[in-house]
């Protein structure tokens, strides 16, 4: 029972309507309710529901900003589809502009990491011919890095003007190796 959200101290004394604004504002899902009603039940702790819900529902308030969104795309964060409506709508947008930004960083940081094992590489070798091609392919990828850079910028730029930025796919450079 080490998955229970709650422990028998915690269903003792817990407000359920703070629960429900706390778990509202981290993104959880309305399932989660069902989970403390389990792990509480076993201490014969019965869940006001109705204070849960309503909490949940301020919580979910400060979750579904479009400000969030960004923050938790560009983290590389899940959402978990808990905004609805107009705020679900915005969250949804920022969070896809910070998702871009994330997946481009994360392909700039991948392939910093892939020259610099191809430079370690390189200097271990003894065959010249080998080491001319560590080169090529070091000069290869220093160029796709430039212009992932350059779309990065551009994106960001976009991102800061609250206009979306050009779709990127995630590690697609990769299929363009030689």
């Amino acid at each position: 029972l080490g998955c229970a959200t709650l422990n028998q101290n915690q269903c003792l004394s817990v407000d359920w309507r703070e629960l429900g604004r706390t778990d509202g504002a981290a993104g959880y899902e309305a399932t989660r309710l069902g989970e403390h009603i389990q792990a509480c039940r076993r201490f014969q702790v019965y869940a006001d529901q109705s204070a849960y819900r309503m909490g949940r529902e301020e919580g979910l308030r400060q979750y579904c900003t479009p400000e969030n969104g960004m923050r938790l795309g560009t983290e590389g964060a899940s959402y978990r589809g808990v905004c609805a409506g107009e705020n679900g709508i915005l969250f949804s947008r920022y969070y896809q502009r910070g998702q871009t930004l994330h997946n481009i960083q994360h392909d700039l940081d991948d392939l910093s990491a892939r020259i610099q094992r191809e430079y370690e590489a390189q200097e271990k070798t003894k065959d010249l011919e080998i080491y001319k091609q560590f080169q090529t392919n070091i000069r290869y990828l220093e160029r796709i890095k430039k212009d992932l850079s350059v779309i990065y910028a551009d994106s960001l730029a976009r991102v800061e003007q609250n206009s979306e930025p050009e779709p990127y796919i995630a590690q697609n450079w990769l299929a363009d190796l030689p």
